[in-house]
C-alpha cells in the first residue's frame, strides 16, 4: 500500500509540473489536442510551348476518409506569393487556382497560407526540382515493331515519372510512362501500345512527373510538379 500511494505521489508530481502554467497556454492545448488533420493535393503545371503555368491545391479536413470536408482558409492560399483564386464546388471541394505565363523556375516552387490560428505555413518543393533538357523521338515509328525514345537527362530518381502522349492525325492517342529509378534514359513504344494509331503523321510530348509528400501536423499534403516538353513531330507507318 505504502507503495501504491508513493507511485501515486510521484504521478501527481509530475502531472502538477506539466500542467500549463496559466489559462491561455491551457487553452493552446486543448485546441492543439482537438485540431484535425488536414490533407491535400498541390500540383504545378507547367507547358514549356507556351511557357503557361498552372497552380492548383486542394484540402480536406477530417480524421479519416469517411469523414472528411473540404477545407478552405479565411486568408486564402497564395502561390509564389500571389494570392490564388478559389472556387467552391458545391459540398465537394474548395479549389484554389493560379494562371500565368513565365519561365520555368530552376530555384522552385511554393504555396502559402495562413491557418484558422493564425499560424503562418509554406508547403515548397524546391529540392532537386528540374526538368527534361530535351528528347529524340525517331522520325518515323512502325506499329509492327519496338520503338524508343530517348530523352537526357538519363539520370530518372526514384518517386519520379516519365509519361510519353502520342497523336496522330485523327486525334487518337497513345501514352505510357517510365518510372524511377532508372539510368536508361528511354521509353520503350511497343506494338501493343501503337496498335490503335493510324499511320500518317503525329505528333508527342514527354511529361517529366514529380511527387513528394509533405508531413507538417496537422497537414499531410501531395506536391506534385509536371513539365510538359515541347511539341515533337514523326510519321507512324
Amino acid at each position: 500500500m505504502k507503495n501504491l500511494l508513493l507511485l501515486l505521489s510521484i504521478f501527481a508530481l509530475f502531472s502538477c509540473q506539466n500542467e500549463p502554467q496559466n489559462g491561455e497556454e491551457a487553452s493552446s492545448s486543448s485546441t492543439a489536442a482537438e485540431e484535425l488533420p488536414i490533407r491535400g493535393n498541390l500540383f504545378v503545371r507547367f507547358i514549356e510551348d507556351d511557357k503557361h503555368l498552372k497552380a492548383e491545391a486542394y484540402f480536406f479536413q477530417g480524421n479519416d476518409d469517411t469523414d472528411t470536408r473540404p477545407k478552405s482558409f479565411a486568408r486564402g492560399v497564395k502561390f509564389l506569393g500571389s494570392g490564388m483564386g478559389e472556387r467552391r464546388v458545391g459540398d465537394k471541394y474548395v479549389k484554389y487556382q493560379y494562371e500565368n505565363n513565365m519561365d520555368w523556375r530552376q530555384e522552385g516552387y511554393f504555396f502559402t497560407l495562413t491557418d484558422d490560428e493564425g499560424r503562418e505555413h509554406r508547403f515548397s518543393f524546391t529540392e532537386g526540382v528540374d526538368h527534361l533538357q530535351d528528347f529524340e523521338l525517331p522520325k518515323t515509328i512502325y506499329k509492327d515493331k519496338t520503338n524508343y525514345i530517348s530523352f537526357t537527362p538519363a539520370h530518372l530518381p526514384e518517386g519520379e515519372q516519365i509519361a510519353v502522349l502520342i497523336t496522330d492525325s485523327n486525334n487518337k492517342a497513345a501514352t505510357t510512362k517510365v518510372k524511377g529509378p532508372s539510368e536508361e534514359g528511354k521509353i520503350t513504344l511497343t506494338p501493343e501500345m501503337l496498335k490503335n494509331l493510324s499511320t500518317g503523321k503525329a505528333e508527342a510530348y514527354l511529361v517529366h512527373i514529380q511527387s513528394k509528400r509533405i508531413e507538417e501536423p496537422p497537414f499531410s499534403l501531395s506536391f506534385t510538379i509536371e513539365y510538359y516538353t515541347p511539341l515533337k513531330k514523326t510519321i507512324i507507318k
